[in-house]
């Protein structure tokens, strides 16, 4: 897990995370598989995996999906995956 750093914005303390401890995150919030992740970005279950648990640093290419996933680009793709889930 990341350190505690202290957002002065906001007056408390967070937990500064990596990029890839924020994609785990949200990954798992968005109750995806390592797979269905595979499936909407087109990264590898195993890269992401080291990603998140930062065994791997993440390449320029991928750094951008993983922004783009993070900031809403595959909503749309989500949705779809999690209402066949059921």
């Amino acid at each position: 897990m990341g350190k505690m750093i202290f957002e002065e914005s906001m007056g408390m303390w967070v937990e500064d995370l990596s990029l890839g401890e924020t994609l785990n995150w949200q990954r798992q919030i968005d109750g995806l598989t390592l797979l269905e992740f595979e499936k909407i970005t087109g990264i590898t279950y195993s890269l992401t995996s080291r990603y998140e648990r930062n065994l791997k640093k993440i390449s320029s290419k991928h750094e951008e999906i993983i922004i783009d996933y993070l900031t809403g680009g595959f909503t749309e793709q989500v949705n779809k995956l999690k209402n066949k889930k059921g």
